[in-house]
């Protein structure tokens, strides 16, 4: 089971292993400095999911984007935890978000490198269990829209 920590005060006391696990997977990810970690923790766009019985890391999603477009940054599930719904839940909740907020497209693009890091296969299958579709493949990038 997990839990996912929203908080921008909760997510701090993690912040070493979002960098840690971000920079595992830097080719995949891209890189951001510590710095960079700390200021979207400030400004509540990232959020870790922690095993919800010992509490330890088993992922993170980065977001942002400007109304009415919320979009994926980063997402990451740590290999322990791969094939067990970190970034399904991740991505479920930020739906739930979006919505609350009023955004209405949650477009997702996804180098295919990058679903390494999260593990999930092809990226269809993650994006269908979700209720996304394939918009368009352009420079190695697959782009998904949210099917509202």
């Amino acid at each position: 089971m997990l839990h996912i920590i929203k908080e921008p005060s909760e997510v701090a006391d993690h912040l070493d292993a979002v960098q840690k696990a971000a920079d595992s997977a830097k080719k995949q990810l891209g890189f951001l400095s510590k710095s960079a970690y700390e200021e979207l923790c400030f400004l509540g766009k990232l959020w870790v999911a922690l095993d919800q019985y010992d509490g330890a890391y088993a992922g993170h999603l980065v977001f942002g984007g400007t109304w009415p477009q919320l979009r994926v940054f980063q997402i990451f599930s740590d290999p322990k935890y791969r094939k067990r719904g970190v970034a399904r839940r991740l991505v479920s909740e930020l739906k739930t978000y979006g919505e609350e907020k009023g955004f209405h497209q949650f477009p997702l693009e996804l180098r295919k490198i990058s679903i390494q890091a999260i593990g999930s296969g092809p990226p269809s299958g993650l994006m269908q269990k979700q209720s996304w579709t394939a918009e368009k493949q352009r420079n190695g990038k697959s782009s998904y829209a949210h099917a509202n």
